[in-house]
């Protein structure tokens, strides 16, 4: 199982390309803005660049990422995978924590 430690980081790295590539996309009232009732990192409609680009392939290309998993993994917007099906599912609800995490800090600072 991956460890916690990298799951955050990947996500903070995520983060900041995010704010390099599209300032305030964390932001409530951004448009579209990230529903974290609805954030599911492992739904290409309702993860972080789904939620935000209407689709993780759209996001994957806006953000110049080329190589779906091997571009998208560090930062967080693709759970990396298991050594079977209940280890991925796992691995993508804990990231999908993190970014609620993380996004509600952001929020609670704004």
């Amino acid at each position: 199982m991956i460890d916690q430690e990298e799951l955050e980081a990947s996500a903070r790295a995520g983060a900041e390309l995010l704010d390099r590539r599209d300032p305030g996309w964390w932001y409530p009232d951004a448009a579209p803005a990230i529903d974290l009732g609805t954030l599911d990192i492992n739904n290409h409609y309702r993860c972080v660049l789904g939620q935000r680009y209407g689709e993780y392939w759209t996001g994957i290309s806006i953000l110049g990422l080329e190589c779906v998993d091997e571009d998208s993994e560090p930062y967080g917007f693709t759970p990396p995978l298991g050594a079977d099906n209940a280890e991925d599912r796992s691995n993508a609800a804990r990231l999908t924590k993190v970014w609620k995490e993380l996004i509600t800090a952001r929020r609670a600072t704004r």
